[in-house]
């Protein structure tokens, strides 16, 4: 079970909502401002109450941003969006969606009275308010997306990954299915891909680009010479110096150890936790 120290970092790491706060906020409250309004663009840059408007809408569009960042984060914590994902939805709609759209009316409402305008004669009712609606409910499903993705990000990586590797022998290009592919190792500066059959192929790539093509969860990086499959790994040994020593299929011609500070992560990798 997770700490919320760790899920505080799931939430902070993986739902990067900047770039809603930066761009489309912005755009929204001009769009807001703009939206039923007939006037031309140098009469109402003449009008000092166009300026007020605008911060207005800033700062409903924002205080409506922040809340609904608030609450689909306290929604994810306390429901996940995953397996509770009904409930979760209906606390969008009720926490999310109902609550800044009563906000944003009694704002409005207020700052309408403080201009001296009769309620009966602004748009708040059938303009404002469903546009209010429409952005609310926008803004939650981005949220809801984003944790969603956040919370299953492997179904996401699965459909990235690459299905096979296009290894050389000699002159010629193998294409090698993953499920073929036993472990990658380095020998004199050079990256070989040695199958479960024993097929040994160049595949002159760096490390840190295979590592990108693999499933985390199938392959392991032993140490600096040797990525290899979970089902290549016949045996492993703990030895005098806390190091592990490998026994790989197909046998490699050097020994090959897991150094003691990757041990415990290694065997939990193997083990499946």
């Amino acid at each position: 079970m997770k700490s919320k120290k760790e899920s505080t970092v799931l939430d902070e790491g993986k739902i990067r909502d900047k770039w809603l706060f930066l761009f489309v906020y912005p755009i929204l409250a001009l769009l807001a401002v703009h939206f039923g309004n007939d006037n031309a663009l140098l009469k109402l840059l003449g009008m000092p109450s166009y300026y007020t408007d605008i911060l207005f809408a800033l700062v409903c569009v924002y205080g409506c941003g922040c809340y609904i960042k608030w609450i689909s984060s306290w929604i994810y914590k306390r429901l996940g969006h995953d397996k509770n994902l009904t409930r979760a939805l209906k606390y969008h709609l009720v926490l999310g969606l109902l609550v800044p759209a009563l906000f944003v009316v009694c704002a409005e409402w207020i700052y309408l009275t403080v201009l001296g305008i009769r309620i009966s004669a602004s748009s708040i009712f059938y303009l404002e308010l469903p546009l209010t609606i429409l952005l609310c409910l926008l803004i939650n499903m981005t949220y809801l997306f984003m944790y969603f993705r956040a919370k299953t990000p492997k179904t996401w990586e699965k459909e990235i990954q690459k299905r096979s590797f296009a290894a050389k022998e000699g002159h010629h290009t193998i294409n090698i299915p993953m499920s073929e592919v036993a472990y990658f190792i380095k020998r004199n500066k050079f990256t070989f891909l040695i199958t479960k059959k024993g097929g040994d192929y160049l595949y002159d790539q760096p490390f840190k680009t295979i590592w990108k093509d693999l499933p985390a969860p199938d392959f392991f990086q032993l140490n600096r010479q040797i990525i290899s499959s979970r089902e290549s790994i016949v045996q492993c040994t703990k030895t005098k110096t806390r190091r592990l020593k490998i026994k790989l299929s197909p046998s490699t011609d050097e020994a090959v150890y897991v150094a003691k500070v990757n041990a415990t992560k290694f065997l939990k990798w193997l083990d499946n936790s």
